[in-house]
């Protein structure tokens, strides 16, 4: 069954444009300082790409059963930063690990943030933001060495108030999906008590179909963000009852802010504000896991 990768058009924009400055802010960029933020952005994203490399994630027990990470990054954004010194801020991609059937499994951020004043000059941290989409524990090890080790499931699967029933093709299902989302909503609550609406995207930041095709089972994985970072994760998917199947839901935490989550009006979803999580939660953090030279260091 074919796998479908979306990136939003929204975030595309903005990363293909850097989140251009207002001439009243600063002035423009030269063709020359443009080019150079271009190969900047690209060697990056090389990194990026490198640092989700080094991953194999199986469940616990089980190293066979090695996850398969989708050949694109299903996320992707940058960050203007307002240091002339820095150029290009916060450079972070998205990736997406599946089980053998292409249930979506885990989703990690790869991140380079700019280091202003380093030494030697234009390195970058570059950090990991794991959470995990499975219902089993999990292994994941980085560079051959164990890093994350998720004890519990990563979501909790509920039935979706008042569904229909799952179309009778994929593009009917997908339909049906994007139009069940929009009766989602989630918020975030800051260190100060500041409460941020989060914006839902309008694509899918991935949609898929398991095997068997014939099982009608698939959906979605959706993104509510604040500005262009995904904040909260929505999972929509067609999953087997009595009846056979049906519409459910489940929220992933994507940040370190109390979130919430609700469905028509009704909070369905609520998670605490996070510390600093051992290695055995399903969502974790690495901060700098590695300090990289910048390009032609």
């Amino acid at each position: 069954m074919k796998h479908r990768w979306i990136l939003t058009a929204t975030c595309a924009a903005l990363f293909a444009t850097l989140s251009a400055v207002s001439p009243a802010a600063a002035p423009a960029e030269s063709e020359d300082e443009a080019a150079e933020l271009e190969k900047q952005r690209q060697y990056w994203l090389g990194v990026c790409e490198g640092h989700a490399n080094d991953y194999r994630i199986f469940p616990t027990g089980e190293p066979d059963k090695v996850l398969k990470r989708a050949k694109e990054p299903i996320f992707r954004h940058t960050q203007r930063d307002s240091d002339a010194r820095v150029g290009l801020g916060q450079i972070g991609l998205v990736f997406l690990w599946t089980d053998d059937s292409g249930h979506p499994a885990t989703v990690i951020t790869v991140i380079a943030n700019a280091l202003k004043d380093s030494e030697p000059p234009g390195q970058r941290r570059v950090s990991h933001v794991l959470q995990s989409l499975s219902t089993e524990p999990l292994t994941a090890l980085w560079r051959g060495g164990e890093l994350w080790t998720p004890e519990g499931p990563g979501v909790e699967w509920k039935a979706v108030p008042n569904a229909p029933v799952p179309g009778d093709s994929p593009a009917k299902r997908l339909a049906q999906a994007r139009t069940i989302a929009r009766k989602f909503r989630s918020h975030s609550i800051d260190s100060r008590d500041g409460r941020w609406e989060l914006r839902l995207l309008s694509k899918p930041m991935y949609d898929y179909e398991q095997q068997p095709a014939e099982s009608g089972l698939g959906g979605a994985l959706l993104a509510f963000c604040e500005g262009t970072d995904p904040e909260v994760l929505l999972a929509l998917e067609t999953r087997p009852t009595q009846e056979g199947p049906r519409w459910h839901f489940a929220f992933a935490a994507f940040s370190n802010y109390e979130l919430h989550g609700s469905h028509a009006g009704q909070e369905v979803w609520s998670v605490p504000p996070r510390g600093t999580p051992p290695k055995t939660s399903p969502r974790w953090a690495v901060r700098g896991i590695e300090i990289v030279a910048g390009p032609g260091s």
